[in-house]
C-alpha cells in the first residue's frame, strides 16, 4: 500500500493537486495598484482577474504576495512557493531555466492623455511639433516627430496636461486609467479608440513542467476574453481593455 501511495503521488501533476487541495496559488505585488493590493478593500484588478480564474477551475484563489522587483521572484515560483506569478509582460522571464507563459490574457501600452474634450489628437501623427509629456527614463519606440518634455512621473505628466503646461502626455494605459480614476478633478481624459504602438501583452509565469496546468489556464483566459469578464473587471479600476495583441 506504501508503494502504492508514492507512485501516485509522484505522477500527479501541479494542476492535479490544485483540485485536490481546493486551491489555486499566484503571486501578486502586495502594493501595485491599479494592478494588486494586498491591504484596504480594492486588491487590484489582477487579484480580480485570479479570483475569476480560479472560479473557472472550481477552486479557490490564494494570493502569494511578493515584491515583483525583488531578485529572488523567479526562484519562488521554481521553488513552488505557489503555482504562477500573474501580472507580467508576457516572455519577460523567458531567459530564466524553468519557466514559461501561458497565452496572454490583457494588452497594455502607452496611449495619449489631452485636455477634457480635446478634439485635435487622435493618434500619433497628431503630434507631430508639438510638445509632449514623457516620463524620465521610460524607453519610447514609436514616438517620433515630437518636442519631448521629461517629468518624474505618470501623475506628474497627468498633471501638467491639467494645467495646461503640455498639450499632450504619452503615459502608460493602466496606471494612467487608474491615475484618472482617482482624480475626476484633473480636466484630463485618456484619448478614446486610440490603439498603443508602444505595446506589451500581460501573461502569468508557470514552472515549464506544468503543461497540464498551462493548457488548463490557456482554455480559462479564453472563456474569460470571450465572455468580457476581464474587461469587465478593468472598467471597475478606469483601466482601457486592449485583447492580447498579435
Amino acid at each position: 500500500m506504501m508503494l502504492i501511495t508514492v507512485i501516485v503521488s509522484a505522477q500527479s501533476t501541479t494542476l492535479d493537486r490544485i483540485w485536490q487541495n481546493g486551491t489555486l496559488a499566484f503571486g501578486l505585488d502586495p502594493r501595485n495598484l491599479p494592478f494588486s493590493m494586498e491591504e484596504g478593500d480594492r486588491h487590484g484588478f489582477d487579484f480580480e482577474i485570479a479570483e475569476k480564474m480560479a472560479g473557472h477551475l472550481d477552486v479557490h484563489f490564494k494570493p502569494y504576495w511578493s515584491r515583483f522587483q525583488h531578485p529572488s521572484l523567479p526562484s519562488r515560483l521554481l521553488k513552488k512557493a505557489c503555482d504562477g506569478l500573474i501580472g507580467l509582460p508576457a516572455e519577460s522571464l523567458a531567459d530564466k531555466k524553468g519557466i514559461d507563459f501561458t497565452a496572454p490574457y490583457l494588452g497594455a501600452g502607452f496611449v495619449l492623455a489631452v485636455r477634457r474634450g480635446e478634439k485635435s489628437v487622435s493618434d500619433l501623427a497628431d503630434l507631430k511639433g508639438k510638445t509632449v509629456g514623457i516620463e524620465t527614463g521610460v524607453l519610447i519606440q514609436k514616438l517620433q516627430g515630437h518636442v519631448p518634455r521629461e517629468y518624474p512621473s505618470q501623475t506628474a505628466i497627468l498633471t501638467a496636461v491639467d494645467k495646461g503646461e503640455v498639450p499632450v502626455g504619452y503615459v502608460g494605459s493602466m496606471q494612467a486609467g487608474w491615475l484618472l480614476k482617482n482624480h475626476p478633478e484633473w480636466r484630463a481624459e485618456l484619448v478614446k479608440n486610440f490603439i498603443p504602438e508602444d505595446r506589451w501583452n500581460l501573461a502569468i509565469a508557470v514552472r515549464k513542467e506544468d503543461v497540464e496546468l498551462k493548457a488548463a489556464l490557456n482554455k480559462v483566459i479564453q472563456q474569460m476574453l470571450d465572455n468580457g469578464e476581464i474587461e469587465t473587471i478593468l472598467k471597475k479600476y478606469g483601466v482601457p481593455f486592449y485583447p492580447p495583441f498579435k
